[in-house]
């Protein structure tokens, strides 16, 4: 059986804050999904609707992440926030030049390998800072 799913989401992919832990995990669903329709000879059909949507809840997610940083206090925030910007402007460089991706499965790979840095190394960085205010609440 081929693989079903391109990221599996594992405990310890968690950072321990609810809102931030459900919003990675519907990332890497929509992942899991543009690897479905590739999987199914669709992919490129899908992917600019695909796309379009990721950059949509991204967008959303830095936002919120931001945010928890700022009140948290963390020291590193402009800098991740920067790297946020720097991907947004990479997802849409991808995005506008879909007529010339000539491997769909190189630009989900390199969604896949920058996701899952970003998470387990960059967001891990605030993540204990973040839950600490969160129990002072």
């Amino acid at each position: 059986m081929r693989r079903s799913l391109f990221i599996v989401w594992g405990d310890d992919d968690n950072l321990g804050i609810p809102l931030i832990d459900e919003q990675h995990r519907g990332i890497v669903a929509m992942i899991n999904t543009l690897y479905y329709f590739m999987k199914r000879g669709e992919g490129e059909r899908e992917l600019l609707r695909m796309l379009e949507m990721l950059e949509g809840f991204f967008r959303i997610h830095f936002i919120v992440e931001e945010e928890m940083m700022a009140r948290a206090g963390y020291r590193e925030r402009e800098a991740h926030a920067a790297a946020h910007a720097d991907f947004l402007r990479k997802l849409a460089d991808a995005r506008s030049a879909l007529d010339r991706v000539n491997d769909p499965l190189e630009l989900l790979r390199d969604l896949k390998t920058w996701w899952v840095e970003h998470i387990r190394i960059e967001d891990r960085k605030f993540a204990s800072l973040v839950r600490s205010l969160a129990e002072e609440d």
